[in-house]
């Protein structure tokens, strides 16, 4: 079973099934990135000792993966002086509106076998937040739950709903779901929806807003596989 998951305003992450080894509620990485001068840095921490390996889209190409070494956190740095498209880019995309970079990053738990519990995160190194009228951080968090609790993986045949919800809501903001779409681990994406707001496929429903609470919900009427 795969999953395919979201990125609307913020990374979210996927997870492949092919295998397990019992470690799935024990291996929950959290993942930041820092762009400085010429380097996109992504340290994955982990509670348990780490050897598995982290890698972008191509986990062949030069200079983008890193074995862990059984450490709690593991570094890969990604050169951004090699253009886009070229071997040791590692899939990084730029957008200039938004002067952000963008890449696939995948967290396996063993460095040759596909498992439950590897994850797959889109990593954006740019601007994070915005401030809101108190002059603090709002951020963006998006996720998959049933109703009631977020949910980690999802049923085929079941629907689900998909929340974007401010951190730190200031009530004098609201929120405007744009650019949501599915991706998968060959950095394949399928756009649910457009940049005016509006679902493009018939896999989502609209968002419904509650601006006291600083949410949008939309359904997920199926798990679907790209």
């Amino acid at each position: 079973m795969s999953i395919s998951n979201f990125l609307c305003l913020c990374f979210t992450l996927l997870y492949k099934v092919a295998g397990q080894t019992g470690l799935a509620d024990d291996f929950q990485p959290s993942i930041k990135a820092s762009c400085v001068g010429g380097t996109m840095t992504i340290r994955v921490d982990t509670a348990l000792p780490f050897e598995g390996v982290v890698h972008g889209p191509n986990r062949t190409e030069p200079g983008c993966s890193v074995m862990g070494e059984g450490g709690l956190k593991t570094y890969l740095k990604i050169d951004l002086g090699v253009p886009s498209g070229l071997p040791g880019s590692c899939g990084v995309k730029y957008n200039p509106d938004t002067e952000e970079r963008r890449v696939s990053i995948g967290v396996r738990a063993h460095n040759t076998i596909e498992l439950l519990e590897d994850r797959l995160y889109v990593v954006t190194c740019g601007k994070a937040g915005f401030h809101n009228s108190r002059n603090e951080v709002s951020v963006v968090q998006l996720k998959v739950t049933d109703g009631y609790s977020k949910k980690n993986a999802v049923i085929e045949g079941s629907a689900y709903t998909l929340r974007a919800e401010v951190l730190n809501h200031d009530p004098n903001y609201g929120i405007l779901v744009k650019r949501c779409f599915a991706f998968d681990n060959s950095d394949t994406s399928l756009m649910l929806v457009d940049d005016r707001g509006c679902r493009a496929q018939k896999l989502i429903s609209e968002f419904t807003y509650d601006d006291s609470e600083g949410t949008a919900d939309a359904t997920l009427y199926s798990k679907f596989i790209m």
